[in-house]
């Protein structure tokens, strides 16, 4: 099962035909003008080639080829298991340029040196379902010039680098899993953001060697713009860096997350998310099975609140394991019930701007407090008409106001 939302990843049906040594290339003709709309690749397993699926050449612009699909095929690897190696040498699984809607769903694929997927000057595609695995890359790239790219539902896992970099803008990535991405050498999380518009909801983002989520600031020499994305009820476990790290400014493409960015009140145009403050919790108050999570944040944010688990690279601000519940901040502050959570549980929050379509780094973790409790003061063995010997200052024995005073009472 893949995602927040525990959905089960389709079994893939056997192969009907493979093909070893060679891919497959679809390109316009340039003598006859025709373009290869709508072809389909269903059933297949291919393996031993450098570039198994490719739709035109890099960064190839016009013609652009219509709704092409990929179903039910095993990338990488031969048809009895999808299992392999790493290969050596510059390969990649999927390379899609110049397209226009489209689909890749169901399929296997992994085992490459470069990229598993690389989508390049493509809008509207949908990729859903597949479990790309095992590259000494990314997994996943989005490069610049794409745009509208729904991803989900999908198991992203194995990367050297990042299991999903999405350059380009307008990424909706909903109910995936991505784990165990990244060596820890630089490029090491489970996703990377530049360009605005992004979604990212209802995913599992757990054990990758660096943050969960990065949200990248502005590089000017390449250039890309600074990311933008709401990030919103998703799960995060086991990440060896923050599970979200909004990044300042930097021309370093192998930058690892740069840590907690300290709250200043306003924000930042060239910093990812435009670096907007975390909340700050006040109090976390259980009663009856409710927890009551108070603090401040941004007038009109959207604060959502997450059950804490603290790790080895989160400094305090999550990883939020959770999501409990959320409210909007008014005024400049929150009040918020929610159930899931325990005395002596941690809590943490995110807060989202709706309006620049921005979410924050977890706030720092807080302890929920319990109910009071009250011990037995009562005494026993006294008559009627005897005497109460009342302790020390005269005070019941749990009672701390010191305000009667001391003797005894007949």
């Amino acid at each position: 099962d893949v995602g927040a939302n525990d959905t089960a990843l389709p079994q893939v049906p056997k192969p009907e035909l493979e093909i070893t040594g060679s891919g497959f290339h679809a390109t316009d003709d340039a003598v006859s003008g025709l373009v290869p709309h709508r072809f389909a690749v269903r059933r297949v397993a291919m393996s031993g080639a450098a570039e198994t699926i490719r739709i035109n050449a890099d960064y190839q612009t016009t013609p652009v080829v219509s709704d092409p699909v990929l179903e039910w095929s095993v990338l990488g690897s031969g048809p009895e298991s999808f299992t392999g190696a790493l290969p050596s040498g510059d390969s990649k699984r999927i390379v899609w340029n110049a397209v226009s809607g489209g689909t890749i769903a169901s399929n296997l694929v992994g085992f490459s040196d470069g990229h598993t997927v690389s989508i390049i000057s493509v809008d509207g595609a949908t990729i859903q379902g597949n479990e790309f695995r095992d590259s000494q890359s990314d997994v996943v790239d989005f490069y610049i010039q794409s745009s509208n790219i729904t991803f989900t539902g999908n198991l992203v896992t194995g990367a050297a680098d990042y299991g999903l970099d999405a350059i380009a803008g307008s990424a909706t990535v909903t109910n995936n899993t991505f784990e165990a991405n990244g060596d820890g050498a630089g490029q090491s999380a489970g996703v990377r953001f530049f360009s605005a518009g992004h979604t990212v909801q209802f995913n599992e983002i757990l054990n990758n060697a660096g943050p969960g989520i990065i949200v990248a600031g502005e590089m000017v020499a390449t250039p890309r713009p600074r990311g933008e994305a709401v990030i919103s009820q998703n799960e995060f476990s086991g990440n060896a860096g923050l599970a979200v790290d909004v990044q300042a400014a930097s021309e370093s493409n192998s930058l690892n997350g740069d840590g907690v960015t300290a709250n200043d009140g306003g924000t930042t145009a060239t910093s990812g998310n435009l670096a907007l403050d975390f909340p700050v919790i006040t109090a976390a108050d259980y009663s009856g099975g409710t927890t009551t999570v108070v603090g401040a944040a941004c007038d009109g944010c959207t604060i959502e609140i997450y059950r804490a688990n603290a790790g080895a690279g989160d400094a305090g601000h999550g990883e939020g394991v959770l999501f409990l519940g959320s409210g909007t901040a008014t005024g400049g502050s929150f009040s918020i019930a929610v159930t899931g959570v325990s005395p002596a549980a941690e809590v943490s929050a995110t807060a989202t701007d709706t309006v620049l379509a921005v979410t924050s780094e977890f706030a720092a973790n807080f302890v929920v407090n319990g109910p009071p409790t009250a011990n037995d003061d009562s005494y026993s063995g006294v008559s009627e008409g005897g005497t109460l010997n009342v302790p020390a200052t005269g005070v019941l024995g749990n009672d701390t106001d010191d305000g009667l005073p001391s003797g005894t009472l007949s």
